[in-house]
């Protein structure tokens, strides 16, 4: 079955939210990534609170500087959610 692409965008646009937000608030800690369940929510975690290993993502992958600012990648995010959708 295939998912649509506006699935696809949503979710990547859930994921780079996250990490705005998470940027916004809090420093970015060693260790911390995001996490994608098995409903596919998303949260920020430790490395070692993560069930499952392979949907663990390291944040410092997923982040980007830009004029002198780090944002999140929008291209390794839109990389995750093409591991979770798939669209046609």
């Amino acid at each position: 079955m295939y998912d649509s692409i506006q699935d696809l965008r949503a979710f990547s646009e859930k994921v780079y939210d996250l990490i705005a937000d998470h940027l916004k608030y809090d420093e970015v800690s060693d260790g911390e990534g995001v996490y994608v369940d098995e409903n596919l929510e998303v949260s920020i975690i430790n490395e070692s609170e993560a069930k499952e290993a392979d949907r663990f993502y390291p944040i410092q992958k997923l982040l980007r500087e830009e004029d002198g600012n780090v944002e999140p990648d929008g291209e390794e995010i839109d990389d995750i959610a093409s591991q979770y959708f798939f669209v046609r």
